[in-house]
């Protein structure tokens, strides 16, 4: 019996350590073979470029291990110079033409256009220099009460919209998981809604992460951030009832 138990015993410890290691591993492990994956992809056609220069013909002769690390260092800084020298280009006048009639023609590619819209609004969202569209982050009961959303404040509504509503009202973009450049515009009243402490970058990586990928948070956050204290949901009827 207690063979029996202290065989158990072990089981469920290296059940435990064994997927605990599992979690830590794969993170680090895929970081870097797609690191690796991306840097050879990225290098190798290169090297078969400089292979047919002189200096490097007679290089990977002399010194072929050499060779692979001094050719790859050559590669990567080549491209570093070639994307700065884009975007030189591209802050230019003639350069934003050029650039603008590019994404015209990619755009109206029937199929490749919805990539490469997706990955130019998601790329901006995650590194533009430009200022967003989207102002804060909100949360808000969508579609029913008790069921919570997460969507982009973009502005305060105006106009006939606000004028024809009894209360303030704000305009929300309502993305949709993993792909969020695609949702719903929604004109929710702001009194409905929690400003949250998280970045516009920080809800993009939740959203498309499916809830996997959740943002540092602390409280006074949003104290420390907007100068604003921390509300909570109002309990709804229903739930006031049964209690």
């Amino acid at each position: 019996m207690k063979t029996e138990e202290k065989s158990s015993v072990f089981r469920k410890w290296l059940k435990r350590n064994f997927l605990t290691g599992i979690l830590v591993l794969i993170p680090i492990i895929g970081t870097i073979f797609l690191f690796n994956w991306v840097f050879r992809a990225a290098t190798d056609s290169g090297l078969e470029v400089l292979k047919r220069w002189e200096y490097f013909g007679e290089l990977i002769e002399k010194y072929p291990k050499a060779y692979g690390v001094i050719g790859r260092l050559t590669v990567v800084l080549g491209l570093f110079g070639i994307v700065g020298l884009v975007g030189f280009l591209a802050r230019n006048l003639l350069g934003r033409k050029v650039v603008r009639l590019m994404e015209k023609v990619l755009e109206n590619i029937p199929l490749i256009n919805r990539i490469f819209i997706a990955l130019k609004q998601i790329s901006g969202a995650f590194i533009g220099s430009e200022k967003s569209i989207f102002s804060y982050v909100v949360l808000f009961e969508y579609p029913r009460k008790g069921i919570y959303a997460l969507g982009f404040a973009m502005s305060e509504a105006r106009g006939e919209v606000q004028a024809r509503t009894k209360e303030q009202v704000i305009s929300i973009f309502l993305p949709t998981t993993p792909n969020p450049t695609s949702g719903m515009f929604v004109i929710v009243p702001k009194k409905e809604t929690l400003r949250l402490s998280m970045t516009v970058e920080e809800a993009l990586k939740m959203i498309i992460s499916g809830g996997a990928v959740v943002p540092p948070y602390g409280k006074g956050k949003l104290l420390e951030k907007y100068g604003l204290k921390e509300p909570r949901f109002k309990e709804t009827e229903e739930s006031q009832v049964d209690a």
